[in-house]
């Protein structure tokens, strides 16, 4: 699972997040793919429930199974298209950096990540953004993995935005997530591309 990226800057995020209520395995390292934990596995190691805010640091990714989504907290959001993936938080009134959990994956699992607020993002903004002309930032790999879809999906090449008669398509299979680890959005920022029922690429980057 790739590594740094550039965001999403025209968003304005969505609070979420709970005091985790499974235990959560995180990612040794942005770019590894996330370590899987179910319940049992959690009791094993001795992990309890209801572990600290900062028990995963900011920026990593942990895959909690084993857990409904009314456990999850309160959903807050739904990914455009499809609406196949969710963002569940249970304290939307905070502005603390705090565990946030997706759903909608293919494993069926939820992916717990820390920050202050988070939002949704589509297809359509990440290439108003991206293919900016005043955009000079280098392309991420989160930019790299839109690029791949995009030219499948799409049938056109890097920088150029996928036809209308093909946006619908792409907005229906893939999705971003931008999340903040202060609540006024600025700082460090985590993004996320979802695709194909799964998080085809993330990273951070800072101001």
């Amino acid at each position: 699972m790739p590594l740094p990226l550039s965001p999403l800057r025209s968003l304005t995020p969505l609070g979420a997040a709970l005091l985790l209520l499974a235990a959560c395995a995180p990612l040794g390292a942005i770019g590894t793919a996330p370590a899987k934990v179910g319940s049992a596995d959690a009791a094993a190691a001795g992990a309890t429930l209801d572990a600290p805010a900062g028990a995963l640091p900011f920026g990593q990714i942990a895959v909690v199974c084993g857990v409904p989504p009314r456990r999850l907290g309160t959903e807050v959001a739904r990914s455009d298209g499809s609406g196949t993936y969710r963002l569940y938080d249970s304290d939307p009134r905070s502005t603390q950096i705090r565990p946030q959990f997706l759903t909608g994956f293919d494993d069926g699992c939820a992916r717990q990540f820390n920050a202050a607020l988070a939002l949704f993002g589509t297809s359509a903004i990440h290439e108003a953004t991206r293919y900016n002309p005043q955009n000079t930032s280098p392309y991420s790999d989160t930019d790299e993995a839109y690029e791949r879809v995009k030219r499948r999906l799409c049938g056109v090449g890097r920088g150029k935005a996928c036809p209308a008669g093909r946006a619908d398509r792409m907005a229906r299979a893939s999705a971003f997530v931008s999340a903040y680890r202060g609540f006024g959005g600025g700082g460090d920022w985590l993004e996320m591309f979802l695709h194909d029922g799964d998080v085809a690429a993330y990273a951070t980057r800072t101001n």
